[in-house]
């Protein structure tokens, strides 16, 4: 086998090995600590994924968290946005947050 060949066989192997590596990254759910500011993103975004047919749903910034609430804005579509109110909760383990209410219209 010539070097030509077998450096071109190495680069292959290494692409694939390093694709395999990549995806099983690129798949692991995002986890996050119940009632972390983190936890509260994710369950403002998937909320109003879900609730208004949107994806992606992004969070821009930082949710504001006072005692036991949290405010989190989220933006999706055509200058949409949407603020949804979290209050903590022990009952709930995946996020530590329940929705207490949401008000969506035109981003400003």
């Amino acid at each position: 086998m010539n070097v030509v060949r077998r450096n071109q066989l190495l680069y292959f192997v290494v692409a694939i090995a390093l694709g395999v590596i990549g995806y099983r990254g690129l798949t692991k759910p995002v986890t996050a600590p119940p009632g972390s500011p983190l936890a509260a993103r994710l369950l403002a975004a998937q909320y109003v994924g879900q609730s208004q047919g949107a994806d992606p749903v992004r969070v821009n910034e930082e949710p504001v968290i006072q005692a036991g609430t949290a405010t989190v804005k989220t933006v999706f579509g055509t200058n949409q946005e949407c603020t949804v109110k979290l209050v903590r909760s022990h009952d709930e383990t995946r996020y530590g947050w329940l929705v207490e209410r949401v008000a969506c219209g035109q981003a400003n």
